[in-house]
């Protein structure tokens, strides 16, 4: 059974499901981030529109291409935080499946959608957008910013029962959650910005 490095991340409650909230390692950024710049311009990996929630042009696989060190990396993300939940589970037991990258453009966003599995995870390799200057447009309400973020949902709207989670992503930034839970991706308004994710699903082998 292979020993699980100590990642950097806390668990947190924000409502009923715990969230996993990470950093992952810059290797992992460096190399996931090559192999996004050599695919992106191909027609070999591209995801078909039908096959994926996200409205976004351009969304590639790179399932294939990554090192076990990077599935690792995820996994040890995905065991610690699993762990301080109390779950007796481990590394070895579970495996993968997706690893699908959404380039994300002005005006682009995913809608509510839930995946399949047991966890699922997703992280940042570019954000060229700060907060403030995402926030900063014609449409965002001053008393509710949503441009640029993702947002988990999770029961009904009542009196002091919190309902969503937001997250302004920047690089290097994993969130995990159950599959299960529904979430979504607002767009942002710059036409000369870009934010790169990468999502992916766990299952038990």
């Amino acid at each position: 059974m292979r020993a699980v490095s100590t990642p950097d991340g806390q668990m947190i409650s924000p409502f009923g499901p715990p969230i996993w909230v990470g950093q992952m390692s810059d290797d992992v950024i460096n190399e996931v981030s090559r192999i996004i710049e050599s695919r992106r311009d191909t027609q070999d990996h591209r995801i078909g529109k039908d096959q994926l929630a996200g409205r976004v042009d351009e969304q590639i696989s790179i399932e294939d291409a990554v090192s076990t060190d990077t599935v690792n990396h995820i996994l040890d993300h995905v065991v610690t935080w699993a762990q301080m939940t109390g779950m007796e589970i481990y590394t070895d037991q579970l495996k993968v499946e997706g690893l699908w990258v959404n380039l994300q453009k002005e005006f682009e966003y995913n809608p509510i959608h839930a995946h399949d599995g047991m966890f699922s995870f997703v992280f940042y390799t570019k954000n060229t957008i700060s907060r403030d200057n995402a926030t900063n447009n014609k449409f965002d309400k001053a008393d509710k910013p949503l441009a640029g973020h993702i947002e988990l949902h999770y029961g009904e709207t009542q009196f002091m029962n919190w309902t969503s989670m937001m997250h302004y992503p920047e690089k290097g930034d994993i969130l995990i959650f159950p599959s299960w839970l529904n979430h979504s991706v607002y767009p942002f308004h710059d036409p000369n910005g870009e934010r790169i994710s990468v999502a992916g699903n766990i299952h038990y082998k």
